[in-house]
């Protein structure tokens, strides 16, 4: 399973920007002297993910200031809500007219495909945006409000999160830090809680066509992402998919087509 956001604090001693490590060839970035009051540790970590966009197009994010605890609990009332029967689940499906239009709810499996030359892709989520009056919330979990109250938490903190990193891409390109800020408020980001059911693929069935998610990339500004299994791989310049294993406290960032444009 995996969270998520896909845009459409700090302080602390100063310290130079630690030097970049890599996991499997994927750079991680420390993101805690952004918020430093030192221009030239900020510009220092916005190089770092300036770098990695243009080398890579995915980074690990560290040090980014989110509760452990909260993300934890996202994952635990994700489960519960996967756990729900598919009539519990279907409740809330964005494709029902009133809603499709809004992008918010649960899509069931096949509903989506992410490579247009392979099969539908093997998974099921749900869609939560900022609080507008548009997200459709389960009723049948065991705590509806505690919930719903949590995912909000979530979504706040990666705009928060979101909000830094598009700090950081304006000071990588030369630009004034708040440069893309007002083109994103409010928002348009969309926190996707995904749910990929385990597949055997030394079964005699399996067909390498219907997996979880085919090859893709993102076309929004910039995706956040975090995993609590194993299977994401990206596609290098060398033209070799490389695993991204999930590592603790860590986001995945990944680069999306608009601002690659």
């Amino acid at each position: 399973m995996e969270q998520q956001l896909h845009w459409g604090g700090g302080g602390g001693e100063e310290k130079e920007a630690a030097a970049i490590k890599f996991v499997n060839s994927v750079p991680v970035v420390d993101l805690s002297q952004l918020w430093s009051p030192n221009t030239k540790l900020r510009t220092q970590v916005a190089r770092s993910i300036g770098d990695a966009c243009r080398t890579v197009g995915f980074f690990y994010l560290t040090n980014h200031g989110l509760d452990p605890a909260l993300l934890k609990a996202v994952f635990e009332l994700s489960k519960m809500f996967f756990a729900l029967s598919m009539p519990a689940k279907e409740q809330i499906s964005m494709y029902q007219t009133q809603n499709e239009s809004a992008h918010r709810g649960y899509f069931s499996f096949g509903q989506e495909g992410a490579d247009a030359s392979s099969l539908s892709d093997v998974k099921e989520g749900i869609h939560i945006g900022k609080e507008d009056g548009k997200n459709r919330w389960p009723e049948s979990v065991a705590e509806p409000l505690e919930w719903r109250n949590t995912m909000l938490r979530y979504v706040d903190e990666m705009y928060r999160i979101g909000n830094s990193l598009l700090t950081a891409f304006a000071l990588d390109l030369g630009l004034d830090e708040a440069f893309f800020l007002p083109m994103f408020d409010p928002g348009m980001g969309l926190l996707r809680i995904v749910h990929y059911p385990p597949q055997d693929i030394t079964s005699e069935g399996f067909d390498s066509r219907h997996i979880g998610c085919g090859k893709h990339t993102d076309f929004g500004i910039v995706t956040i992402l975090s995993q609590d299994s194993p299977g994401l791989q990206v596609l290098n310049k060398a033209d070799e998919w490389i695993s991204v294993p999930p590592l603790p406290d860590h986001f995945v960032v990944n680069l999306g087509d608009c601002m690659e444009r």
